[in-house]
């Protein structure tokens, strides 16, 4: 017949097994007094009304054993290297992954590194369109180095260099659209009818 043990908290008469109470080595029967269920609920109340004080507490504690958990991370992902970057890829799928992705690719282009990265990537996207698709640029750009720009096509084959920001805020999902609102920056810009030179 199996033991069974009498919660402390809520004194629900359950097995005294693992499934249902958490381990104490210092107790007589290896179990703690309250089961897993009332155990939880102290466990989330003491997050909720200590939130900042946890985050305090784990930031103080990577920072004194910074290089052993960077070990332990990094084994950690070499022995599971295919089922973590399968979960992650599952994750990301997800509506909150996409806005955590979202939110960390914008944190790491205000990096050094990121930003570095992300204008190899232009220049790299820039000559792979040229390639492909017969990139001619109508104008130099005109902006200084602070601007970044975008190469905003005008038609299939020819662009004009105008900041990102504006071509970013002037996208859509309808090419005809995002065409229109970006040749009203161009004329503004360069005092450049598109229509006109289309037409031509």
């Amino acid at each position: 017949m199996k033991k069974e043990k009498i919660c402390s908290k809520c004194s629900k008469k359950l097995p005294a097994t693992f499934e249902f109470f958490y381990r104490r080595k210092d107790s007589k029967d290896g179990l703690r007094a309250e089961c897993k269920e009332c155990k939880n609920k102290v466990n989330n109340n003491y997050k909720l009304n200590h939130t900042e004080e946890i985050k305090e507490m784990k930031h103080k504690w990577y920072e004194e054993n910074k290089e052993m958990t960077l070990k332990l991370s990094s084994n950690r992902y070499y022995n599971n290297r295919e089922v973590i970057l399968k979960q992650i890829a599952e994750y990301q799928k997800t509506e909150k992954g996409r806005e955590v992705k979202k939110k960390a690719y914008k944190k790491h282009l205000q990096t050094e590194k990121g930003k570095i990265t992300h204008r190899k990537a232009v220049r790299k996207n820039r000559s792979k369109r040229k390639r492909n698709m017969g990139f001619i640029e109508l104008i130099d750009n005109p902006f200084p180095k602070e601007i970044e720009v975008d190469y905003h096509h005008i038609n299939n084959l020819l662009v004009i260099p105008i900041p990102r920001r504006l071509h970013q805020i002037n996208n859509g999902s309808n090419v005809n659209d995002h065409r229109k609102r970006c040749n009203k920056i161009i004329k503004e810009l360069y005092d450049i009818d598109i229509n006109y030179i289309m037409e031509e």
